[in-house]
C-alpha cells in the first residue's frame, strides 16, 4: 500500500503510484506509473411513482450525463409522458459508468362535471334559480361561481341562487375535483330579461327640483328601447337608445309632444305610441 485515503463525502483528486527501481535492482526488476481517479459519484433519480390526471403532461429529466437511452430508444435529456407507463432510462457518465432508473406514471380520468338548472333564463321580477349537479359523487368537491348573484359562491351540491333584476348574461361556472386531486370545469350563462312592459308619464315639469324633472319610464330597468319625440308638426325634437335617462325637455317650450317607442334587437314588446304633456314653470 502506497497510500490510504479516508473519504468522508465525494470528492475527486488524482494519486500517482511510482515503482521506483532501487540502485542494487538487478535488471529484471521493472517500474511502472498508474494514475487513479476517484471522480465523485454520479447520480440518477427519475423520482417517484406517480399518478396525472387525464391531458396533463410530465417532464421526466436525468441532466449531467453523457449519453441516455430511454425505453422507446429516445436519446434526449428530457423525455415528456402524456400516458400511463413504466418509464426506463439508462445513462453512462464521462467516467464511463452507467446509471438506470425507473418510474411508473398512473392516469387518471377527469370527474363528471354536468349540472342543470330551473329556470334557464329570468324575466324581471322573478330572480331565483335552483342548480343541481347530476349524479354527485361521493368524496368529490363542488365549487360554484354566480356572477353578481347571491350568494356568488357555493359548494353545495344543490344551491338556490338569487341574481339582480338586472337585465343582462350572467356567468356560472362550476368545478369539481375527485379523490385523486384530478379537476375538471364547465361555464355558461343565464340570461335576465325584461318582461317588456313599459309605462312612461303623460306630464313632466322639467324644472330641476328633482322630481318628474324627464320624460322616462316608470320602470327602474325598462330594457332596450329606442325613444322617438316629435311636436305637434310631427318634426323630432328628440331620440336616444338610452331610454332609461328619457328626455328632460332640453330647448323645448311647454306644450303637447307625442312619442314613440321600439324594441330594439333582443328586447321582448311591442312598439308603444303616445303623447306626454311638457309643463314648465311661469316665470
Amino acid at each position: 500500500m502506497i497510500e490510504e485515503v479516508a473519504c468522508q463525502q465525494p470528492l475527486s483528486f488524482v494519486t500517482t503510484l511510482t515503482y521506483a527501481l532501487p540502485p542494487n535492482a538487478s535488471s529484471d526488476v521493472c517500474s511502472d506509473n498508474i494514475v487513479v481517479s476517484i471522480s465523485q459519484a454520479s447520480s440518477l433519480d427519475l423520482g417517484s411513482n406517480t399518478n396525472l390526471c387525464e391531458g396533463e403532461t410530465l417532464i421526466l429529466s436525468a441532466p449531467g450525463f453523457k449519453s441516455y437511452q430511454w425505453q422507446d430508444g429516445s436519446v434526449n435529456e428530457n423525455y415528456i409522458v402524456s400516458d400511463g407507463g413504466t418509464y426506463a432510462v439508462e445513462v453512462i457518465d464521462e467516467n464511463g459508468c452507467s446509471f438506470a432508473d425507473s418510474v411508473n406514471v398512473d392516469y387518471s380520468e377527469l370527474p363528471e362535471v354536468n349540472f342543470v338548472f330551473n329556470p334557464t333564463s329570468l324575466v324581471i321580477p322573478d330572480s331565483l334559480v335552483n342548480f343541481n349537479v347530476l349524479d354527485p359523487q361521493s368524496g368529490n368537491q363542488y365549487s360554484w361561481f354566480f356572477e353578481g348573484a347571491t350568494p356568488s359562491f357555493s359548494s353545495d351540491t344543490n344551491p338556490i341562487v338569487s341574481f339582480p333584476l338586472i337585465p343582462g348574461n350572467y356567468s356560472i361556472g362550476l368545478a369539481v375535483e375527485d379523490l385523486a386531486g384530478c379537476v375538471d370545469s364547465v361555464f355558461t350563462f343565464i340570461s335576465v330579461e325584461y318582461d317588456g312592459q313599459i309605462t312612461l308619464p303623460n306630464i313632466f315639469t322639467p324644472d330641476g327640483d328633482g322630481y318628474n324633472d324627464a320624460f322616462a319610464p316608470f320602470e327602474e330597468y325598462p330594457g332596450n328601447w329606442e325613444l322617438l319625440v316629435l311636436n305637434r308638426w310631427g318634426t323630432e325634437v328628440y331620440r336616444t337608445d338610452n331610454v332609461k335617462t328619457g328626455w328632460g325637455g332640453e330647448g323645448a317650450v311647454a306644450g303637447t309632444y307625442f312619442w314613440i317607442i321600439t324594441p330594439k334587437a333582443g328586447q321582448s314588446g311591442d312598439a308603444q305610441r303616445g303623447s306626454v304633456l311638457l309643463v314648465r314653470a311661469k316665470p
